[in-house]
């Protein structure tokens, strides 16, 4: 399993009506790619006082490269990316192979 990690941190005045959007796009993402075998997001919990670096993170699960790959190219991925990339002042991935 390939589990492809996500940390944003977000620009001030990120729009609540884009936020939101964003919000339920991803809510439905795993429904809109076939290839996610699961997907898990949330804000930050703030346990870790003074070493707050993102505000959100996303975790999807894949099985092969080759779906994080279709998943990189779907229209679904993109819509969102077009609200995330020009909100964020930090987006990090990583790909953890289980």
């Amino acid at each position: 399993m390939i589990r492809h990690i996500t940390l944003l941190r977000f620009r001030d005045g990120f729009p609540v009506e884009e936020r939101e959007r964003w919000l339920r796009g991803l809510d439905a993402l795993a429904d809109e790619i076939p290839v996610i075998l699961g997907l898990t997001h949330g804000p930050d919990a703030g346990l870790a006082a003074g070493q707050r670096s993102a505000d959100y993170a996303i975790v999807a699960e894949f099985a092969t490269a080759a779906d994080v790959a279709a998943y990189y190219m779907h229209p679904a991925h993109d819509r969102l990316k077009d609200i995330s990339v020009p909100n964020a002042d930090l987006m990090v991935t990583v790909d953890l192979i289980d």
